[in-house]
């Protein structure tokens, strides 16, 4: 789960609004994570995982220290684990 955190930090460094490029270098990301961490998951290990880091992200974006930018990529980021999920 670190690494879901420390890979949505990276994102967001330099990017102030969610922007068209807010939204590709996200989308680029989120592809990354599902290439290293959910490819090789059946459906149901997926589904659990996505799971885990929506909930993750719930908490952590309710951290006072986040910047409303930095709370745009994450529910950006969020959006996308979600609507893997419902394919699933």
């Amino acid at each position: 789960m670190n690494r879901l955190f420390i890979l949505a930090l990276f994102a967001t460094c330099g990017l102030y609004a969610l922007s068209g490029v807010a939204e590709m270098k996200t989308e680029s990301l989120y592809d990354t994570y599902r290439e290293r961490y959910l490819a090789p998951l059946s459906n149901e290990e997926q589904i659990e995982k996505l799971t885990k880091a929506d909930d993750a992200l719930t908490r952590y974006k309710t951290r006072p220290t986040l910047t409303t930018p930095t709370k745009n990529i994450l529910s950006y980021f969020q959006h996308l684990l979600c609507h893997t999920k419902s394919i699933l």
